[in-house]
């Protein structure tokens, strides 16, 4: 016994030391010093790790491979911690692999489906592949993998979206040079268009030179709504389109910039933002924005979140009751004002209660937030939580994938930013898993899917080593 416990804190502190190598860079010390250890513990899951990482830091991926490899040959390997560092250093399930340039993915109604738009080549021969090719716009089958091709990469396409019924896509697309500058990219305006994936008949629902944004689906896939300025000089409305007749219809006219419209789950209100003023605007009469709520049948208006802060992102429960929102009201990054590049807090409205909640602070940078399928939980992107660290938590860091209940409390990592970066995540509305994109150091934005209550299976780590580091 006592021999064990000798044995076992010799380890402790050698391993110490191979950790400190590490955080150091000084990989060939700590390769070299870690294939001591190796030999002298086998059976030590930490040290392979560690190794492993030495080797991504290196982007010397087929070591990396090896000792990932090895590991999983080991006795007792599979434990919540020695998969959670395994997923550290691989990200989860990929779905398309990063030597391209995904974005933008969403679940179809069912969860079964991901559109998602991909640059897979550099169509502009700037000799990189980035958000400026043109991108195709794609659809992955979450049970089988399947892969197929909606809309060609013939134009600059963006912003899919699967109606409720899963028949159609509603996307926008650049198709001509409305800028001047001898390409067309995401600089052009886009026009809104309808596919029938059935029969793949393609409609304009909307020309380039109103330049919609934002489209989704009334509820029944009947309409879509959308945002658009009338003229050069007018301010954005929210307007739809029925897609029986194809009249038009404004919801919101254009005396102030409204954007990021959505249906409330019963069609009944629409939920947007709108840089309405305010005298009380933290930052300034350029950059207060209110969160609205409109009932469609009254035409009444509710202000959710008064326009003396920059909020954001509205999104709806699945149930109709709350409302998620960022907001910005603290200068986090102390330049002096607040604006674009401060941090948001994370807001949660009772539509019942009439109350608001601030549900994680705007110490970190907070994006894309997401309701799970059952409203429990909110999923969002983050930067690394630390107590330690005060200020920098911002825009130009790696961000990860977090989860926190809609009551606030601990947040949970589900994605780790240490070694990737993700973008874009996007919950099931059926199932506890995120799909988003990631990178890291000199590769493109894969596209990947991660377990939100559970790991991955045995086998799925054996394939997530054996297919993600490439």
């Amino acid at each position: 016994m006592l021999f064990r416990r000798i044995t076992e804190t010799m380890f402790i502190i050698k391993f110490r030391r191979l950790i400190n190598l590490l955080r150091e860079n000084r990989f060939d010390l700590a390769y070299k010093f870690g294939l001591e250890l190796v030999k002298n513990y086998p059976l030590k899951t930490s040290v392979y790790t560690v190794l492993a990482k030495v080797c991504l830091r290196k982007n010397d991926l087929n070591e990396c491979k090896k000792w990932l490899s090895k590991l999983l040959l080991l006795p007792n390997w599979y434990n919540k911690k020695t998969v959670q560092e395994i997923l550290e250093i691989t990200n989860w399930k990929m779905l398309m692999p990063n030597k391209y340039f995904c974005k933008e993915p969403k679940f179809s109604n069912d969860g079964d489906k991901i559109v998602f738009v991909c640059a897979t080549r550099d169509t502009n021969n700037d000799g990189v592949i980035n958000n400026d090719d043109f991108c195709g716009i794609y659809s992955i089958d979450r049970n089988s993998n399947r892969l197929e091709c909606l809309v060609e990469d013939k134009y600059y396409n963006s912003s899919p979206v699967f109606s409720p019924d899963g028949k159609y896509i509603c996307f926008l697309s650049a198709r001509r040079d409305t800028n001047s500058d001898n390409r067309i990219d995401s600089k052009d305006w886009q026009g809104l268009y309808l596919l029938n994936l059935q029969t793949g008949e393609e409609r304009l629902l909307v020309e380039d030179i109103y330049q919609p944004k934002h489209p989704s689906f009334f509820p029944d896939g009947s309409k879509v709504i959308f945002t658009c300025w009338r003229s050069p000089n007018a301010k954005s409305g929210v307007y739809e389109i029925n897609l029986n007749d194809f009249s038009l219809k404004t919801l919101v006219p254009d005396t102030y910039e409204s954007v990021f419209p959505s249906y409330s789950p019963d069609g009944k209100h629409i939920l947007y933002s709108s840089f309405c003023k305010s005298e009380d605007a933290v930052g300034g009469p350029e950059h207060h924005c209110a969160i609205v709520l409109k009932n469609l049948f009254t035409s009444e208006i509710t202000c959710i979140c008064p326009a003396e802060y920059i909020s954001s992102f509205p999104v709806f429960s699945h149930d109709g009751k709350k409302i998620a929102y960022l907001s910005k009201r603290r200068d986090t990054n102390r330049d002096g004002v607040i604006n674009s590049l401060d941090n948001d807090g994370m807001y949660i409205y009772n539509l019942a209660r009439r109350k608001e909640r601030c549900i994680h602070s705007d110490r970190y940078y907070n994006k894309y937030i997401n309701f799970t399928y059952d409203d429990k939980y909110i999923v969002f992107l983050s930067t690394w939580h630390s107590k330690y660290k005060e200020i920098g938590r911002d825009f130009f860091e790696y961000k990860g994938i977090y989860m926190i209940k809609i009551t606030g409390g601990k947040v949970r990592q589900i994605v780790s930013d240490k070694y990737y970066g993700s973008h874009s995540p996007c919950v099931s509305p059926t199932r506890y898993e995120v799909v988003y994109t990631s990178f890291r150091k000199n590769t493109l934005r894969g596209l990947y899917l991660a377990y939100l209550d559970r790991l991955p299976t045995r086998e799925e780590i054996v394939e997530i080593v054996n297919k993600n580091l490439i």
